[in-house]
């Protein structure tokens, strides 16, 4: 990926980032801001040589599809995908305001047993 991921970097004209919120090996999540609307969302990319696998794109783009046909409160609505100009697809979600289930467990278990930072 190509792209300028980095705190105020403007994404396909249109999203303005504003926090990275996850990494994982394959992706990682931004929580960003429609440049016209200011509507908060969340943006999915894709990193690092997955972004050019084609096998890669289509199990995102299941994921974009799988998401968009439940409609329930769990569920994370998707609102768009997109192509960023090095091909590499992007999925614009709702932004969610909570703790991360990490931090949830992390409370639930004794002492001994947390994640240590």
């Amino acid at each position: 990926m190509a792209e300028d991921l980095t705190v105020g970097a403007v994404i396909a004209g249109r999203y303005r980032l504003e926090r990275l919120l996850a990494e994982g090996g394959m992706g990682v999540v931004w929580a960003a801001k429609h440049v016209v609307t200011r509507k908060p969302v969340a943006l999915k990319f894709v990193k690092g040589e997955a972004a050019n696998d084609e096998r890669t794109r289509r199990r995102l783009l299941r994921e974009a599809r799988a998401a968009c046909a439940v409609q329930h409160p769990n569920v994370v609505a998707v609102h768009d995908v997109m192509e960023l100009e090095s091909g590499s697809p992007v999925l614009v979600m709702d932004l969610l305001k909570g703790e991360s289930l990490r931090a949830k467990l992390d409370l639930q278990l004794p002492p001994g047993l947390r994640r240590r930072a």
